[in-house]
């Protein structure tokens, strides 16, 4: 268990839980960051040589990108000093990932990076993912019942939708995308909610995320690609 949790996650069980947090927020982003386009491709920042304008480029972006996870478990482990509903909270933090205001400090510096910015589909991956993991190690802040957290949509999740009989008939979902957007690509944050929605209806009782992790690995397994990220 040790090793595991040290290898995918780097964590090592004595460290304290706010890193270990940050550190899921880390690996969240990993799960995203194939989509995520920098101002350097990521060839260019693999063989960046030291002292090179790409190497000082990538040390800054991964700095920043450490930041964001330390924002982001701050804002998670903060909800419940803001007595708002999960749903308002989470779609106001997505909203700080895509068009964040000069007050949103961290998330602001990403125009520094980025070259195309992030859309609402890569901020709800890492932060739904960033919950995910935090629920399955008992991490979950108590203020953030499990019932709420929403489910991770990648194209893995898309595909298994379409084969249930809630989505079979539906022109919304055609292969990997939803409303003719691959997920990474979501604009709208209220096409998103509406999707989470139906898929609530769908599962009536069952969690959300319980069959998440479930319908990933079914999909997965069927070997659609990389298992690593819902690619």
């Amino acid at each position: 268990y040790d090793f595991l949790m040290y290898s995918v996650f780097g964590i090592i069980d004595k460290e304290k839980d706010k890193n270990k947090k940050i550190k899921c927020a880390r690996r969240a982003y990993r799960d995203l960051a194939r989509t995520i386009k920098y101002k350097y491709s990521s060839s260019e920042l693999e063989h960046a040589k030291k002292g090179s304008k790409e190497a000082d480029f990538k040390a800054k972006r991964d700095s920043w990108i450490r930041e964001m996870c330390i924002e982001l478990i701050n804002s998670i482990d903060m909800f419940e000093k803001e007595k708002k509903e999960f749903d308002i909270w989470h779609k106001e933090l997505c909203i700080k990932f895509v068009e964040p205001t000069e007050e949103d400090e961290v998330f602001c510096r990403g125009k520094e990076f980025l070259e195309e910015g992030i859309t609402y589909g890569q901020a709800q991956k890492w932060l739904n993912m960033t919950l995910k993991y935090l629920w399955l190690m008992d991490l979950l802040p108590t203020s953030i019942s499990p019932e709420w957290l929403h489910v991770p949509i990648d194209s893995y999740i898309l595909k298994k939708l379409k084969r249930e009989d809630s989505f079979k008939e539906c022109d919304d979902i055609k292969s990997d995308q939803y409303l003719n957007e691959t997920w990474s690509a979501f604009s709208n944050y209220d096409n998103y909610k509406e999707l989470q929605e139906r898929i609530r209806d769908m599962l009536k009782e069952e969690l959300p995320i319980e069959w998440e992790g479930t319908a990933w690995i079914e999909i997965a397994n069927n070997g659609n690609g990389d298992m690593s990220n819902g690619k």
